[in-house]
């Protein structure tokens, strides 16, 4: 499965390029939502025939974090376009520093 996600973000690079160099045209939060539908739509009707409860449960994880990643890619481009850069390393740091100490709670226990 994650090499399918990989060759769909390759893709997405690839053809973001193209289409900025020879047609003038900038829609790469486009191109990723299409690929993440199409991701979602091919995996989840694999998933409806599988059978057992802990591959159901791993492979339902692996979705729900490429759909995060996904958002996080399309706020990460929004807050570059829009705002600062000191706001966006900013924002950076601070939500990086919570979820590592939130992350090291939960794990050192």
């Amino acid at each position: 499965m994650s090499q399918g996600l990989s060759v769909l973000i390759c893709g997405t690079g690839i053809s973001s390029q193209y289409l900025a160099v020879r047609y003038s045209v900038n829609t790469p939060m486009l191109q990723s939502f299409i690929n993440y539908v199409l991701l979602l739509c091919v995996y989840t009707s694999i998933l409806a025939f599988r059978r057992g409860t802990n591959i159901f449960l791993g492979d339902s994880l692996v979705l729900m974090s490429a759909a995060l990643y996904a958002v996080s890619n399309v706020c990460q481009e929004y807050t570059v376009k829009n705002l600062s850069r000191e706001e966006f390393l900013g924002m950076i740091g601070m939500f990086g520093t919570i979820f590592s100490g939130l992350q090291l709670k939960l794990v050192s226990y």
